[in-house]
């Protein structure tokens, strides 16, 4: 696959080393651009628009929840779909996720170490953006 067809994946975590090893291990089948926070990525929006966006829930300045409600407001990026990536792994938390929009909803406990194709996250992405065409 070029670099001009990869699909271009954002990534909002507060944590650097969860930045880090997502995008190493994303960057074999996507354009992957990390962010500490989300007013960095959406700043970033304004010049090129991502196929998906992966959201940590639980950040300082304005946590997933509030990131996606402000995504999901504004016209030119609702129809952009979210998968939140997250540490919550509650019931609770994956319903609140849901009800604000996102197109999907995962524990990053429940995610293996090994990010191959067939990687039930690479599967999920690939199922959005899949829907998203």
């Amino acid at each position: 696959m070029s670099a001009n067809t990869r699909k271009k994946i954002f990534y909002v975590d507060d944590m650097p080393s969860n930045l880090v090893s997502l995008k190493s291990r994303l960057d074999a089948y996507y354009e992957v651009y990390p962010f500490p926070c989300f007013d960095k990525m959406f700043k970033f929006m304004q010049n090129i628009r991502p196929d998906l966006i992966i959201l940590d829930v639980n950040m300082p300045e304005i946590s997933g929840f509030d990131g996606i409600e402000c995504l999901k407001k504004d016209p030119s990026f609702k129809n952009i779909p979210v998968i939140f990536l997250t540490s919550e792994d509650g019931i609770e938390s994956s319903m609140k996720g849901h009800n604000f929009g996102a197109a999907d909803y995962i524990s990053k406990s429940s995610l293996s170490l090994s990010l191959s194709k067939d990687s039930d996250l690479i599967k999920r992405i690939e199922r959005q953006l899949e829907k998203n065409n």
